[in-house]
C-alpha cells in the first residue's frame, strides 16, 4: 500500500508559500527587502557610528569604519583607539540583536577562560567592553587579523576545497577537546523543538497550511534521526559559514573565528561542519540555501565533492555531518538563528522563498512516520 504523505504536496517543485493564515499586513511586509535600502540605512549608520565613537573620546572621536554586510540588526564598526589599537564594536538595533550580543559576550568569556583550549583561544576575539543597557547598546571585542573566507572564495573560487579544509580542521580542534558522546534523544527539545518553535513563531508562512505541515515533517524526521543515536555533544559555533572564518592574506592559515552569538556548549558538533560545507556549496554555485538543501534531501546524499571534504577530516563527528539528517538539522539551526537575530528575515517573503520554502516543499512529500 502506498505510504501516506505528510501533506498534500504535489511534487518537489511545489511551493509552500501559500498565504494560509497570513494577514494582509504580513503579506504586504513580506515583499520588503531583508536589508534596509542604502539611501535610508547609510545616513543613520553614519550618525550612529559618530555617536558610538564619541563614547570613547568625546573631544576627539576615533575613526570608525563599517564592517560586514549589515544583514542582521547589528551595526559592526572597526574603531582605531590610540591607547588600544583596533577594536570591533557591535551595536544592536533591536532587542533580539541585543540578546544575541549578550550571548556572544558570555560565550567569548567562557571560551577565552577555558584552559583546555590552550593556544587555540587566539582564534577567538577577546571581550573588552559591554554596555547593553545604554541608548545605543553595544559590546566591543578585540579585532582579529585576516580576511573572511567568503571574500577569498568570491575572488578565488578555485580555492574552495583548501579553504574548507582549513576551516573544518580549525573547528575540529575545538570539537575534539570539548565533545563527549551522549544519547541524541535526550537533546531533541533543545536541538529540534526550540528552533522549530522560533521558525513557526517568526515566519508567517510556517504557522498554518502547507508551510506548517512541512515544518512538522522536518521535526518528525529529526526527532526520529536522534532517537536511539549517540551524538558528539560539545561546543558548537552555530553559525559556522565562510563569512565568520578569517584567513591570512595567502589563504593558508585560519587567523580567527568570529560571531559567536549562536554558540552553545552542548550542541551537536556535526552541525558546524555541515553548515560550512552547505555555505561553500552555495558560494560555488551562486545558489540559494533552500534549493541546495532540498536537492540533498531529495537525492539522499551530499554532492560527491562535499562528502569527500567531510570524509577527509580526522574526527568521527565531522564525518557524520555527511548524513543528510544532520544537513537538515544544520539548515534548521541556520534558519532559526536568522529569524531570532532579526525579525526582518521572518517577515520577508523573498528570503522565505530562497531559504525555507524549497525545503518545506520537499518535506511535505515524506511518508508519515
Amino acid at each position: 500500500m502506498r505510504a501516506q504523505r505528510a501533506s498534500g504536496g504535489s511534487g518537489r517543485g511545489s511551493s509552500v508559500a501559500a498565504d494560509h493564515g497570513v494577514t494582509l499586513r504580513e503579506q504586504v511586509r513580506g515583499f520588503l527587502p531583508v536589508r534596509r535600502p542604502t539611501v535610508l540605512r547609510v545616513p543613520v549608520e553614519r550618525r550612529e557610528a559618530r555617536r558610538l565613537a564619541r563614547r570613547f573620546r568625546p573631544e576627539q572621536p576615533p575613526s570608525a569604519r563599517r564592517r560586514g554586510s549589515g544583514l542582521a540588526d547589528v551595526l559592526v564598526l572597526q574603531l582605531e583607539l590610540p591607547d588600544r589599537g583596533s577594536v570591533v564594536l557591535k551595536h544592536a538595533h533591536s532587542e533580539p540583536a541585543a540578546r544575541a550580543l549578550d550571548r556572544e559576550w558570555a560565550v567569548l568569556t567562557r571560551l577565552r577562560q577555558d584552559e583546555r583550549l590552550g593556544e587555540w583561544r587566539r582564534l577567538v576575539p577577546a571581550p573588552l567592553d559591554r554596555d547593553l543597557d545604554a541608548p545605543l547598546p553595544m559590546i566591543t571585542e578585540s579585532r582579529l587579523p585576516g580576511r573572511d573566507a567568503a571574500t577569498i572564495l568570491r575572488a578565488r573560487p578555485d580555492t574552495a576545497d583548501s579553504v574548507a579544509r582549513l576551516a573544518l580542521d580549525a573547528l575540529a580542534v575545538l570539537h575534539r577537546v570539548t565533545a563527549r558522546p551522549e544519547p541524541g534523544a535526550g537533546r531533541a527539545d533543545a536541538w529540534v523543538t526550540e528552533p522549530l518553535a522560533a521558525v513557526r513563531g517568526d515566519v508567517p508562512w510556517c504557522r498554518t497550511g502547507p508551510g506548517a505541515a512541512g515544518l512538522t515533517a522536518v521535526g518528525a524526521r529529526l526527532r526520529g534521526a536522534l532517537d536511539g543515536r549517540t551524538v558528539a555533544v560539545g561546543w558548537t559555533h552555530g553559525d559556522y559559514h565562510p563569512g565568520n572564518v578569517l584567513l591570512d592574506e595567502e589563504g593558508s592559515r585560519v587567523t580567527g573565528i568570529v560571531d559567536w552569538g549562536e554558540a552553545r556548549a552542548d550542541g551537536p558538533v556535526v552541525v558546524d561542519a555541515a553548515t560550512f560545507v552547505l555555505m561553500v556549496r552555495c558560494l560555488r554555485n551562486g545558489a540559494d540555501l533552500g534549493p541546495v538543501v532540498a536537492g540533498i534531501l531529495h537525492d539522499g546524499a551530499l554532492a560527491p565533492e562535499d562528502a569527500r571534504l567531510l570524509a577527509g577530516q580526522d574526527t568521527a563527528d565531522v564525518a557524520d555531518a555527511s548524513d543528510v539528517d544532520f544537513v537538515l538539522l544544520a539548515w534548521l539551526w541556520h534558519v532559526a538563528a536568522n529569524v531570532t537575530k532579526s525579525p526582518r528575515y521572518g517577515r520577508s517573503r523573498i528570503w522565505y522563498r530562497r531559504a525555507v520554502a524549497p525545503v518545506l516543499a520537499e518535506a511535505v512529500q515524506w511518508p508519515v512516520p
